[in-house]
């Protein structure tokens, strides 16, 4: 596992312990080149090496933070029969605005809308521009 990957689960360990605890709990975490970022799917959280490589330690932890928060606001299972792509990015509106409160760094180009502040995804959801099912990138889960 890349370092910086484990500096950053041990920060969430040692600092955030209940991010940590789901962390380690939950999810088996893999290496993935073939993933622009990170994903997570509830079992799995995936992370492009060359992607971590492009992070400090902070932004590092906040990515993982973020795939954790995935799995403990549920978001795979409430997305029901939403546009997959739209829906990923309501909950990353949502979860980045709980992180950046926390004080979590986050990466650069994260999502974030002072707009959507204080509200969850489903919330955010209806406010973002819809995407037609072709429109979809890929198979993903988030």
């Amino acid at each position: 596992m890349n370092p910086k990957t484990q500096k950053a689960i041990n920060n969430l360990v040692i600092d955030h312990p209940f991010y940590g605890s789901l962390l380690l709990k939950k999810l088996e975490i893999l290496e993935d080149s073939s993933i622009p970022t990170a994903c997570v799917n509830g079992k799995e959280m995936r992370i492009n090496p060359e992607f971590v490589e492009s992070l400090n330690i902070p932004e590092c932890t906040g990515l993982i933070a973020h795939e954790v928060l995935h799995c403990a606001l549920q978001h795979m299972y409430r997305r029901g029969n939403r546009h997959n792509g739209t829906w990923n990015e309501a909950c990353d509106f949502a979860i980045n605005h709980l992180l950046e409160a926390e004080g979590f760094t986050l990466p650069e180009g994260a999502l974030l809308n002072p707009a959507f502040k204080d509200m969850n995804s489903e919330e955010i959801y209806t406010r973002l521009p819809q995407k037609k099912e072709n429109d979809e990138p890929g198979q993903g889960e988030g």
